[in-house]
C-alpha cells in the first residue's frame, strides 16, 4: 500500500537554485535516484572540473580515515566555489569524531551524508533531505523530459497510463526510478524501431512494460475476470520465463486481491474514490485500476479469491506443492 510521504526534492531544488547548500547535509531515503542525481547536482555547481580531482572527495563508510576526512573537510577549495566532500553508505563510524568535524566545517565545505540509519547526533547536526517517491505532477514532468530529449511526443494520457501500469506507486513491489527509466528506455526504443512518426502509442507502453510484475499480475487477474484461464496460464507462465520469482509472484497476486477486496467493500459502502483514498491511503492510479477490474466481481467472490491464495501460500510453505504447480492450480481454481 503507498503512503504519501514528505518529499524533500522541492525543497533541495530551492536551496541548490539559491546557494543556500553548505555545511552538512544528509540525504536519504527510498528514491537512490534522486539522491544520486542530488549529488551530481552538488557536484556540478559548486565543483570545478579543472579541480575536481581535489575539490570532491568521496569516502565510502568502509574506507573512512578520520584525519584524512577531516583534512578534507578543513582544506579550501583550489578553484571550485565549494569543496564537496561524500561519505557514501554512512553507518555511524567515528560518530563522535564525525560530529566534532562538522561543528567546524566553514560555507566552503559541503560535507555529504548517504546511508540508512544515520545516527540522530549527525542529521540533528545536519541539514536533512528525505527523498522519497515523486508525486504525480513531477512523476509526469519526470517522464515528460525523458522522452521530450529523444524527441518522442508523448501526450498526458500516455503519460497517466505509464504511471498507471508501471507500479511506481505500488508499495507491495520493488519498483523505483531506476526501474521506471528502463521501462522508458524501452518504450523509446519500441517507437524507434516501429516508426510511429515519433509518437508514443498504448501499445508500445503495454508491450515494453510486458515483463513488469505490476503489469503482468494486473494483465493476469484481468483475463481471469474475463473467463480466460487458458490466457491467464499464458500470462503467468511469460512472468515465470521473464525471471520472476514463483513466491513473489503469489506475494504480488495476494496482495492485489487484498486491496481489490479493500476498495470493492468501500465501493459497495457508498464510498467513491477521493473517500477511497482519504481512508486507505492508496495513490489514485491504483485505486483506478482496482474500480476498473473490479467490476465483474462482487466481493464475496474476491473474498473466496483471496482464501484460496491464502491456502496456496500454506501449501507452498509446507511443502505440499512446488510453486510453480500451486500456482497453476490457483489460476484454475480462481
Amino acid at each position: 500500500m503507498f503512503t504519501q510521504k514528505t518529499n524533500s526534492f522541492q525543497q533541495f531544488q530551492k536551496d541548490l537554485r539559491n546557494c543556500n547548500v553548505y555545511g552538512a547535509l544528509v540525504l536519504h531515503g527510498e528514491e537512490e535516484f534522486i539522491i544520486n542525481w542530488a549529488i551530481e547536482m552538488i557536484v556540478k555547481k559548486f565543483v570545478s572540473k579543472a579541480t575536481a580531482m581535489m575539490d570532491f572527495v568521496e569516502f565510502d563508510e568502509k574506507e573512512i580515515e578520520i584525519e584524512r576526512l577531516e583534512e578534507s573537510c578543513e582544506t579550501l577549495p583550489m578553484l571550485s566555489e565549494k569543496k564537496v566532500v561524500l561519505i557514501r553508505n554512512y553507518t555511524n563510524k567515528y560518530r563522535d569524531d564525525i560530529v566534532d568535524i562538522i561543528s567546524k566545517i566553514g560555507e566552503n565545505t559541503v560535507l555529504i551524508f548517504t546511508g540508512k540509519e544515520i545516527d540522530k547526533r549527525i542529521v540533528d547536526e545536519s541539514r536533512s533531505y528525505e527523498f522519497t517517491r515523486l508525486e504525480n505532477h513531477q512523476l509526469m514532468k519526470f517522464i515528460e523530459k525523458r522522452f521530450r530529449e529523444s524527441d518522442i511526443d508523448c501526450n498526458r494520457s500516455i503519460l497517466k497510463t505509464i504511471i498507471a501500469e508501471s507500479g511506481y506507486y505500488n508499495d507491495d513491489i520493488d519498483y523505483n526510478l531506476y526501474n521506471l527509466v528502463g521501462d522508458i528506455k524501452k518504450i523509446i526504443a519500441l517507437t524507434k524501431i516501429k516508426g510511429e512518426n515519433g509518437e508514443v502509442t498504448v501499445e508500445t507502453v503495454r508491450s515494453a512494460l510486458s515483463d513488469n510484475i505490476e503489469h503482468g499480475i494486473f494483465k493476469v487477474i484481468d483475463a481471469i475476470s474475463n473467463k480466460r484461464k487458458d490466457m491467464s496460464l499464458d500470462l503467468l507462465n511469460q512472468l515465470i520465463l521473464s525471471g520472476e520469482n514463483e513466491y513473489t509472484i503469489l506475494g504480488a497476486i495476494i496482495s492485489q486481491l487484498e486491496v481489490m477486496l479493500i476498495v470493492k467493500e468501500l465501493m459497495e459502502m457508498g464510498h467513491g474514490k477521493d473517500d477511497i483514498r482519504k481512508m486507505t491511503k492508496l495513490h489514485p492510479f491504483r485505486i483506478k485500476k482496482c474500480i476498473g477490474v473490479t467490476r465483474n466481481y462482487h466481493s464475496e467472490t474476491l473474498k473466496k479469491m483471496l482464501i484460496l491464495a491464502y491456502e496456496t501460500d500454506i501449501r507452498i510453505k509446507r511443502g505440499l506443492l512446488d510453486s510453480r504447480t500451486a500456482l497453476e492450480l490457483l489460476i484454475g481454481e480462481i
